[in-house]
């Protein structure tokens, strides 16, 4: 798994967390009038706006929706967001990613293919955010599922608010070691498989809870990606 193949299953954990959060408006709200500037200017209408952690740095994650083929956002994005040196983007054929800094702020944006809609993801956190957000990467913030033995967390997104939260971690074993792991210490703590969400991932289910496991191989060894949402008063 390549690293904008990382970003994508982090954004398919941004995603299943705003639309916990906005209870399906994310889906639903295509036509909300919270439009803002300059998204709105550029034909973007707002579906929903959640405060989330990433890493334990606080940030403000707004979901942004466009009737237009997705080429033609991305390129309208890079224009106007994209052009100053505080800027760096990379395109993609279905999801293209960008950062931005600027005085004390720091937006990263992400641009996501779903026809016949194109998504736009903005976090935005202060500068003191983010650098909390980055430096603090390696702390396991996942509770309530199995960890898989000598991996390495790298990300972590939650909102209180949904009881979502999710964590990308490497691992040195192979993908098949590392999915067997999870296969047998899920079902051993009473998950059950349910419907797959992919080749690469699995959704499982614990009466009210629902766990979803990406496994891939990437750069650095095995990725490993576990959604997790918890209702409250459940066990963990």
């Amino acid at each position: 798994m390549n690293r904008l193949r990382t970003y994508a299953v982090a954004l398919a954990a941004l995603i299943t967390i705003a639309a916990a959060v906005c209870q399906g408006k994310v889906f639903l709200r295509w036509g909300s009038a919270r439009d803002r500037m300059p998204m709105d200017y550029l034909g973007g209408k707002e579906a929903c706006s959640v405060p989330v952690e990433i890493n334990g740095g606080r940030a403000e994650l707004t979901v942004f929706s466009w009737d237009e083929d997705y080429g033609a956002v991305v390129s309208k994005l890079q224009k106007t967001h994209f052009a100053g040196k505080d800027a760096v983007f990379a395109r993609g054929e279905g999801l293209s990613i960008g950062v931005i800094r600027e005085g004390s702020a720091v937006t990263r944006i992400m641009a996501v293919n779903l026809p016949p809609r194109s998504l736009v993801f903005r976090v935005a956190q202060t500068s003191a955010e983010f650098e909390k957000s980055r430096s603090a990467s390696d702390v396991r913030r996942l509770t309530g599922l199995p960890v898989y033995p000598g991996s390495t967390p790298s990300f972590y997104v939650a909102n209180g608010e949904s009881g979502a939260g999710f964590e990308l971690s490497r691992a040195g074993a192979d993908e098949g070691t590392v999915r067997a792991f999870y296969e047998a210490a899920l079902r051993g703590d009473g998950w059950a498989p349910m419907t797959g969400a992919g080749a690469n991932a699995t959704v499982y289910g614990r009466g009210d809870d629902i766990c979803m496991l990406f496994v891939g191989t990437s750069d650095s060894g095995t990725t490993i990606g576990l959604l997790h949402r918890k209702v409250a008063g459940s066990r963990d």
